[in-house]
């Protein structure tokens, strides 16, 4: 397993490194790794103040305990992610192998906070700010 990767062009140069490390303390590898990405994990900022207390009371199944740990964390079913968001307007995105999937869902809980009004103005509620999301 192997974490940190920044961009998917960068595995096969990760994956030559292990496999050298590998070789040079003798041991022989007999067949080529098969790679996966299991996980992308997604930094993200609305740039701007979300209100943390009025969020949690507006989405199911979100988790805000202040005293325990400074996110909201927002799980969602279809299609399966998480959500940590930040009172600063940052957002942290895991569950997903999918870059796809990550990105409308990012719009998509864009668009329930403002709709919700609690992220930007609800007057152009699919627009506004979405191009400012930086993922």
């Amino acid at each position: 397993m192997c974490t940190g990767v920044r961009l998917p062009r960068n595995i096969p140069v990760v994956v030559k490194k292990i496999i050298s490390k590998i070789e040079k303390a003798d041991i022989d590898i007999k067949n080529e790794p098969i790679v996966k990405i299991e996980n992308i994990v997604v930094r993200g900022d609305f740039h701007q103040s979300i209100n943390l207390d009025i969020t949690s009371l507006l989405l199911t199944s979100a988790i805000y305990e202040p005293e325990v740990f400074p996110g909201l964390i927002y799980k969602i079913t279809d299609p399966k992610i998480c959500f940590l968001i930040f009172s600063s307007g940052k957002i942290i995105v895991t569950g997903s192998n999918d870059e796809e999937i990550i990105k409308k869902s990012v719009k998509k809980l864009a668009i329930t906070l403002k709709k919700n009004g609690v992220l930007g103005d609800k007057k152009n509620e699919e627009e506004d700010n979405l191009d400012l999301l930086d993922i």
